[in-house]
């Protein structure tokens, strides 16, 4: 699977899952997704790699962190957080990835974008994502 978002995206919470309105490629059996979403479901158990990627900026006079992290069954998958600071006039580009071991299925599977709190709204755009079913 792969999927992005042609549109920007304000993330103004601790936790914004990223919506994704666009699929790339969706091939063979295992992953599902319904675009537009924020959510895939992996449904035959294995080893996955998945990925993502996003551009951050804001409008916000402030300077301030912001992040993303992947989320398998609403649990934060450890190592797979990304963060940058944000502020006028930066723009920053967010990476991460995750080797996940899914034992019972149906698995979820969420990119959660995240700021200091509503005060602090960032602008996400270019948003993909890619799950790849390694074993």
């Amino acid at each position: 699977l792969n999927a992005a978002s042609t549109v920007n995206q304000t993330v103004a919470s601790l936790t914004t899952p990223l919506q994704f309105d666009t699929i790339n490629t969706l091939y063979g059996l295992g992953i599902a997704f319904t675009a537009p979403g924020s959510t895939a479901t992996i449904t035959v158990s294995g080893v996955y790699q998945i990925t993502y990627s996003a551009v951050a900026g804001t409008s916000s006079a402030s300077t301030f962190f912001t992040g993303a992290r992947i989320f398998l069954n609403g649990v934060e998958v450890p190592g797979s957080a990304s963060s940058t600071t944000i502020g006028p006039n930066i723009v920053q580009m967010l990476n991460g990835q995750a080797i996940v071991t899914v034992a019972s299925t149906p698995a979820t599977v969420q990119i959660i974008a995240s700021v200091p709190d509503a005060s602090f709204p960032a602008q996400y755009a270019s948003a993909s994502f890619s799950i790849v079913r390694l074993n």
